[in-house]
């Protein structure tokens, strides 16, 4: 099935998959130097100093600065000091970037700061354009402080435009996240700020940069050991929701001392389990928050066991819910989301054909409704009476498109796939 998928792709959707062995944040990848624009220039131009440590600008004239500082004026209590950045686009179309660092091999790349209006000028706000920029990692382009340009010779990952301040002295927080998903993880990445507004200026401070995994699974392999072994099979393995209500309705499961029982496409001798023959059995998790991204993708594994007629059946792959504010607490026994949860959506995997086949599944979920501190769950439950439902391999990541291989919930191929997995 893997082998329809071109080599660079496959590549970069095991990168992403490896997200659930990582922490939630990890952002030593990327960094931005002098985000609050307070070391100081080495050109001044009357009050405005221009050269400003950090950022490349096109500082071709006195009056087309990008960067500024006006000695001894405060620029409202929102600020950290004096100094931030400008695009002046009065005069002429006025930039700043920065090289920031590589992706590595998280998903998300997230840009925060500030977009402020002055309080000297009725043109000294506007909208500001936040864009990410990449080049190859062998790439030999040269940063300047002035003279060039990254939106020249860069490859555009994305833009996102952030609102006009409202009034004098406030401003617009932006936390904006851009899918670095498909990208080497070796790759340059620059962040680049314009205003975009004709014939205003757009001001910028308190810039920072992380990369991050939004959402992952813990225990995604279900390989920690289960607390609770009943006969040979291992419960309450960590990071699960189950119903265990009673010694054969286990929602986790390990086979003691049998490594070829689930077949070779298993990472090893454990996984989960929806029981649907003598009750119903679930698997929850919580799994993190959108952030800004539109599409949450779970990948897995649906498989039929290969020692009993019955060690198979449809698998049914749901999303749910809740408010950042929700009280609601996780317990790996004894608590449903579904009882609590608001349903996203849902998507019905087939039943694998044979004893020892596997059914991969790529879902994505669309999350532009909900905020993007919304709770989310994922769920997993048997969707044949009478039958199990075996999981395994389970991943998350958060997505600026929808990607190869996905499906939507009806199981057709979405219009953007490269390749189909099933």
């Amino acid at each position: 099935m893997f082998s329809q998928m071109p080599l660079r792709i496959l590549t970069i959707a095991l990168a992403c998959q490896l997200l659930l062995f990582l922490p939630l944040s990890i952002d030593a990848q990327v960094a931005v130097t002098n985000g609050d624009f307070e070391l100081p220039g080495t050109n001044i131009v009357s009050t405005f100093p221009q050269g400003i440590p950090g950022w490349g600008e096109n500082n071709v004239g006195s009056n087309n600065f990008s960067d500024f500082l006006i000695v001894g004026e405060p620029h409202g209590a929102y600020m950290d000091g004096q100094t931030g950045g400008i695009s002046n686009h009065v005069v002429s179309d006025g930039f700043l970037y920065q090289e920031i660092g590589t992706p590595g091999n998280l998903p998300v790349l997230r840009i925060e700061g500030l977009n402020f209006w002055r309080n000297d000028g009725s043109n000294q706000h506007g909208e500001l354009i936040v864009q990410v920029y990449w080049l190859p990692g062998s790439d030999g382009f040269l940063f300047q402080e002035s003279g060039n340009d990254i939106a020249s010779v860069g490859n555009l990952l994305a833009t996102h435009v952030v609102a006009d301040p409202a009034g004098q002295n406030s401003s617009v927080p932006f936390s904006l996240d851009f899918d670095v998903c498909d990208l080497e993880s070796d790759s340059r990445l620059f962040v680049r700020f314009d205003a975009g507004t004709p014939g205003q200026f757009a001001y910028v401070d308190e810039v920072s940069a992380a990369m991050i995994a939004p959402v992952f699974v813990s225990n995604g392999d279900f390989e920690l050991p289960g607390t609770n072994v009943v006969s040979t099979f291992a419960q309450g393995i960590p990071e699960w929701g189950e119903n265990n209500v009673a010694s054969n309705n286990f929602s986790d499961f390990l086979i003691v001392g049998d490594s070829s029982a689930q077949g070779a496409y298993l990472d090893g001798q454990t996984a989960g389990i929806s029981n649907h023959v003598v009750s119903n059995g679930y698997l929850y998790q919580e799994i993190g928050t959108p952030g800004n991204l539109p599409i949450l993708k779970i990948d897995g594994l649906n498989f039929w066991r290969n020692d009993a007629s019955n060690q198979h059946g449809e698998l049914l792959v749901e999303v749910y819910w809740l408010p950042s504010a929700d009280g609601f607490t996780f317990q790996e026994q004894g608590n449903d989301i579904a009882a609590v949860g608001n349903l996203l959506d849902s998507y019905l995997v087939a039943d694998p054909p044979s004893q020892n086949s596997v059914v991969p599944f790529s879902i994505s979920f669309d999350v532009t409704g909900i905020a993007s501190d919304s709770r989310l769950f994922v769920r997993f439950d048997a969707g044949t009476t009478g039958q199990f439902a075996y999981v395994d391999e389970v991943a998350a990541k958060m997505a600026a498109t929808v990607l190869f291989g996905d499906v939507n919930r009806d199981g057709a191929v979405n219009s953007l796939d490269v390749q189909p997995l099933i």
